[in-house]
């Protein structure tokens, strides 16, 4: 027979977690979010996401990233002539 302390420990475990929206997420979790994002719950009930993909930073205002989000990557673009490639860009 389960003791009524024990049954508060439990029902409380259960209950922490974090709040992603109007998902409840189990402590010690991670998923993964559109657009590349990593999230995870620690511990303590603490939620933080992050960028899985580097950013890129474009020196040519006549290019253009877009994020491919089955890959996580970025493919840099010229805007109008995609043939024609950009060189000059950096990641951070």
């Amino acid at each position: 027979m389960v003791k009524t302390k024990e049954l508060t420990k439990i029902v409380d475990l259960l209950d922490k977690g974090c709040m992603d929206g109007d998902i409840k997420r189990a402590l010690n979790t991670t998923w993964f979010k559109a657009k590349c994002i990593t999230c995870s719950c620690d511990p303590a009930g603490e939620l933080s996401c992050c960028s899985r993909v580097l950013e890129p930073i474009l020196n040519d205002r006549g290019c253009t990233a877009i994020l491919n989000e089955t890959s996580c990557t970025y493919i840099i673009k010229r805007k109008g002539d995609s043939s024609e490639p950009c060189e000059s860009w950096a990641s951070m």
